[in-house]
């Protein structure tokens, strides 16, 4: 199966054409990333998600058919700090890393579901929840 040309938000583009030849061998190996880490982590990578800042965020499935979400950051020197973070909290107030590649700048990550501020819920429950 041929996987469709990823296109990526003009946010995101402009992070990692800002940082010269090394953000652009970044977006020239992002097919070739992808394919190999959902071989690594035996994932199906899925359609992008749109809201991502500075990476290339796709839904994807776990081998066993749990929702996961596969984050291909735009290299950055804090990017290791960040994933030692979500490790150290495991799914404690963050996200939970299913699987990562701190030298890629990689994470599998469980999947959250659909956006808090998409659910209709009142601004003063959505921060309940947030709190919570």
């Amino acid at each position: 199966m041929t996987r469709p040309a990823i296109e990526l938000s003009p946010v995101v583009r402009a992070k990692a054409q800002r940082l010269g030849r090394r953000g652009q061998e970044w977006l020239t190996g992002l097919p070739g990333l992808v394919a190999e880490l959902e071989q690594r982590w035996s994932v199906t990578a899925g359609e992008p998600l749109d809201r991502a800042t500075s990476a290339y965020v796709l839904r994807a499935r776990t081998r066993d058919g749990r929702p996961a979400v596969l984050k291909l950051a735009v290299p950055d020197p804090g990017f290791p700090s960040a994933l030692r973070t979500l490790r150290l909290a495991d799914g404690q107030g963050y996200v939970r890393p299913l699987a990562h590649d701190a030298e890629r700048h990689a994470v599998l990550l469980e999947s959250l579901g659909a956006p808090l501020d998409e659910s209709g819920l009142p601004v003063p429950r959505q921060l309940d929840i947030l709190c919570a």
